[in-house]
């Protein structure tokens, strides 16, 4: 494999088994880390275990809880999902698979009015989030092709 760095790699299920392996495989590599996984606990100590075995401070952990219910352990709420794009240090942030399925009681508009009011509590160029209808897709430019938009 070859070096990592200046890369941002995110594992999901990071917190044990292969998850980890790979997780603690990159950071040794030199690219920075985020661990996702169900438990809390669980990740906190697994960043830190990795931090130390890696020797690299850059590994990070991500919530992936959505406040209460069958999806918590799936998902991410949209202060999650915000805060996972600035730990990251993206460029591009895309709301998709909203809205497709009833699973919550909440109504299934909410989650673009809600990630807009995060977005802005926190000051984030509003170019930067897109939020996709279901069905629609994005093409994204790679930073090769021109700074002036992630998408088109």
């Amino acid at each position: 494999m070859s070096d990592m760095q200046g890369r941002v790699c995110v594992i999901t299920g990071g917190t044990a088994g292969i998850g980890r392996a790979t997780a603690l495989a990159l950071a040794k590599l030199g690219a920075t880390v985020v661990i996702l996984g169900r438990s809390r606990e669980r990740g906190e100590q697994a960043r830190a275990e990795l931090a130390e075995e890696s020797g690299k401070s850059t590994t990070r952990r991500c919530g992936s809880s959505f406040g209460s219910g069958a999806m918590e352990r799936q998902h991410m709420n949209p202060e999650q999902a915000v805060q996972a794009y600035v730990v990251l240090g993206a460029r591009a942030f895309f709301a998709m698979h909203w809205g497709t399925f009833k699973l919550t009681q909440k109504p299934l508009d909410e989650l673009p009015v809600h990630l807009a009011s995060e977005w802005s509590k926190r000051g984030l160029h509003e170019a930067r989030r897109r939020v996709l209808a279901v069905g629609e897709t994005a093409q994204v430019r790679r930073r090769s092709e021109g700074r002036r938009g992630c998408w088109s």
